[in-house]
């Protein structure tokens, strides 16, 4: 028969586990949904010569935007060690083209595409089914 002792020793490892366990699924919620926040206004972006397109990635600092492409990860690696190390942390999704913002709000000559807007707001309409998946594969 279990005691008090053991019980509270159960429950403190349970907390453990759940110290690691939460910002993991933190870490992969963030990660998935720049990845499909990217993939989405990639998908949608205008494409004439193709730079502007390709120029788009997800960076851990936001001035790695227009500055620095080269932050650039992979679509396909959740845990990169391109995103931070810190679950908590921001990531940022930014194109490296600098007229990636004329794309995008227009100008007087041509009219706004809003490809990144509209793109933000179909991945949050995602996004609670995104976390659920992600919820379930971490047997919450």
């Amino acid at each position: 028969m279990p005691t008090n002792t053991d019980a509270v020793r159960e429950f403190h490892r349970e907390i453990d586990g759940l110290n690691q366990a939460v910002p993991k699924l933190i870490a992969s919620f963030r990660n998935t949904i720049a990845i499909s926040l990217e993939g989405e206004i990639k998908d949608n972006w205008p494409v004439d010569t193709g730079f502007s397109r390709a120029a788009w990635h997800i960076a851990p600092e936001p001035a790695q935007d227009i500055a620095n492409p080269g932050g650039a990860v992979s679509g396909d690696a959740l845990f990169s060690s391109s995103f931070p190390d810190d679950p908590f942390a921001p990531v940022y999704v930014a194109c490296g083209a600098n007229y990636a913002q004329f794309i995008e709000y227009g100008t007087r000559h041509q009219a706004a595409r809003l490809v990144a807007t509209n793109a933000v707001q179909r991945v949050e309409q995602q996004a609670d089914a995104i976390f659920a998946r992600l919820v379930a594969e971490e047997g919450f």
